[in-house]
């Protein structure tokens, strides 16, 4: 089979300059935690300028791993909390906010948030 045009190209070749600095600036706090760093710790490292997008970034970091985390693998945000370094409460908060972006309707937000306690990560019910 003929190879594509595209092939061999980096995965990020189609993507804006800005998109992929947005890219790097969340691994760089990931990586920053892998290193055991706390989540603040971690989000110093960014290294965008723009005060606004520097915690644009660090704001849809910390919505990123509660979705990885909690959502996901079914991490409690409490066991999160402990292992980012933050208040269980700034997770929540956090939880609260990335549910009213997706969902927009605080009492949908409800109603998945009390669809299964025991499993945190389940929105199926």
């Amino acid at each position: 089979m003929a190879e594509s045009w595209h092939e061999g190209l980096p995965d990020d070749a189609f993507m804006a300059e800005a998109d992929r600095q947005y890219m790097l600036e969340i691994d760089r706090i990931r990586k920053g935690l892998d290193r055991g760093l706390g989540f603040d710790e971690a989000a110093a490292l960014v290294g965008e300028k723009d005060e606004k997008v520097k915690a644009a970034i660090i704001d849809d970091t910390l919505k990123v791993l509660i979705a990885d985390e909690h959502f996901t693998k079914g991490v409690s945000l409490e066991q999160l909390a402990q292992r980012l370094k933050v208040p269980a409460e700034r997770l929540e908060s956090a939880k609260k906010s990335m549910l009213d972006e997706i969902v927009g309707d605080p009492s949908t937000r409800e109603y998945l948030q009390e669809l299964d306690h025991d499993n945190p990560g389940r929105v199926d019910a």
